[in-house]
């Protein structure tokens, strides 16, 4: 299921481009139909703006003084108390007629010289309003993760929704996730940011929240596609991280429940090693260990030997839920799955356009020979980071392996694409 928040309507042109103009629009809390326009900021010195995995993105608007007048009556402690919160900022990136960032304005900075205002997406507010009820989803009450993350933000929201609740788009996570919690303890991002670390993929778009399975490019529409003429520069940083790899990793709660999953084959046709550490020769804990782990992996004939990577869970969690995680470590941390992408500046002419830059998405880059560890693994969008100034844009990426068990990436939106490379 595509989550794309433009429902598939992109450019039939894709094309990154390189805009020669920025506008920044003041809107009140809940958007341009909660009361029109407060305040139209042309020519800003500079803009930084981001949309980031499973993280709530930010937003970075500098402006010399002196300021428009409307800014000026907008952040008059007269006309409004506290300007934070209260208002939203939407950027438009060159004569676009939507926005390619929006979110409320969190807090401005002055100095003699200038002003910043910063804004962060609309996954903000959930930092700032409690769950309102107590709940218990544990054992047979397991919700999926998607359905466990709509339910906290829909409560949270329900207090005072600022136009926000209408726009969160979910597709099912495909597993069961655990958690509880006392009414107007938390705030509704801690229970969500948890599940978005473990099992889903998050993140916010324009106004849209999207919500979807880790790792299975739901968040998106078609796979994107790289080569190495794709970047500016230097092109792109591939990193090889020997810390986020292992033969084995453990999975651990605060307690477990329910009975493990069969042995399954992962996609090199290995077994996954559902084994205590003494099965494989490596230590020997005591029966209260036992309980509350899973672990993956073996120890590895060879050069390698041993890497063991241990992941938290807070709770009690069911045993597939616990499995799942260890196996997702396990996956990620296979060679050369722990190869990463870092802040690489697509070029101007890179088949891409902004709309469709959308962390979660699906992607491949494809490295000639020259390349010592090419890029075959498939890739997940993790954030864009985006700035403009009186130098020009800059868009950057960064990527990192998909994290559970799905194959090679395959463009599913038909003829069309073909047609193009064709």
């Amino acid at each position: 299921m595509s989550l794309n928040p433009s429902e598939g309507m992109f450019p039939a042109v894709r094309q990154i481009g390189c805009p020669e103009e920025y506008t920044v629009v003041l809107h009140y809390r809940g958007g341009p139909a909660a009361g029109g326009v407060v305040a139209t900021l042309t020519d800003p010195l500079s803009v930084e703006w981001t949309r980031t995995l499973d993280k709530v993105s930010m937003c970075d608007v500098t402006l010399v003084k002196p300021v428009c007048g409307a800014l000026l009556k907008a952040l008059d402690e007269r006309v409004v108390d506290r300007p934070e919160w209260a208002y939203e900022m939407a950027v438009y990136r060159g004569q676009a007629d939507q926005p390619v960032w929006c979110g409320p304005l969190i807090m401005f900075t002055e100095t003699r010289d200038d002003i910043t205002l910063h804004a962060e997406d609309f996954m903000a507010w959930l930092k700032v309003m409690p769950v309102p009820a107590d709940y218990r989803f544990t054992g047979k009450a397991a919700m999926d993760a998607s359905d466990l993350a709509f339910w906290l933000i829909s409560g949270a929201l329900g207090l005072a929704d600022p136009n926000v609740l209408p726009y969160v788009r979910t597709a099912p996570a495909g597993i069961l996730a655990t958690r509880r919690g006392q009414a107007y303890t938390e705030s509704a991002w801690t229970g969500v940011e948890a599940l978005a670390r473990d099992h889903i993929d998050i993140c916010c778009v324009n106004r849209t929240i999207l919500i979807g399975p880790e790792g299975g490019g739901s968040l998106a529409g078609r796979v994107l596609r790289f080569t190495d003429a794709d970047f500016s520069g230097e092109g792109p940083t591939i990193e090889s991280d020997g810390y986020a790899a292992a033969t084995m990793v453990t999975a651990k709660a605060q307690g477990i429940q329910g009975a493990a999953n069969s042995i399954t084959r992962n996609r090199w046709g290995e077994k996954w090693a559902e084994a205590y550490p003494q099965d494989v020769g490596v230590g020997n804990p005591d029966e209260s260990n036992r309980a509350n782990t899973v672990t993956i992996g073996k120890v590895e004939s060879g050069w390698r030997g041993l890497v063991w990577q241990l992941l938290a869970l807070s709770g009690t969690r069911l045993t597939p839920e616990l499995t799942a995680t260890a196996q997702r470590g396990y996956q990620r941390a296979k060679i050369p799955e722990f190869l990463r992408m870092s802040n690489a500046e697509l070029g101007p002419l890179a088949p891409v356009a902004i709309e469709e830059l959308i962390p979660g998405s699906r992607m491949t880059v494809a490295l000639d020979e020259t390349w010592i560890r090419p890029v075959s693994t498939p890739l997940r969008l993790t954030e864009v980071h985006v700035v403009f100034n009186a130098e020009g844009e800059s868009v950057k990426i960064s990527a990192e392996p998909v994290s559970v068990r799905v194959e090679d990436p395959s463009d599913d939106t038909g003829a069309d694409d073909d047609d193009e490379e064709s």
